[in-house]
């Protein structure tokens, strides 16, 4: 019996999926990342644990991974800009 591997490049491809699919676009399910709940947020008031949780239950291969191998994070850019940072393992993507 052969066991199968999921790659860094398939994961990217997967969270990458999900951070492009907006909340409630397959009928009936609510998988997906609702961009504007997250950006429109005053910075002190963003939950990064509710965000990781959602794309922990919508992309249900990244429990594997093991705890705290999934952080977002912001960083100011200026006064007026700030860029949030998705970190998977060794995957960074700008949000």
């Amino acid at each position: 019996m052969s066991t199968s591997q999921i790659s860094t490049q398939e994961i990217e491809h997967m969270v990458r999926h999900w951070l492009n699919t907006p909340m409630h676009t397959y009928l009936g399910d609510d998988y997906g990342f609702d961009r504007s709940a997250l950006l429109l947020k005053a910075s002190d008031q963003i939950d990064a644990d509710t965000v990781i949780a959602k794309l922990k239950r919508d992309v249900p291969v990244l429990d594997i991974l093991p705890n705290g191998s999934i952080n977002l994070y912001g960083s100011r850019d200026g006064l007026d800009k700030l860029t949030f940072i998705l970190q998977i393992a060794n995957i960074a993507i700008e949000i």
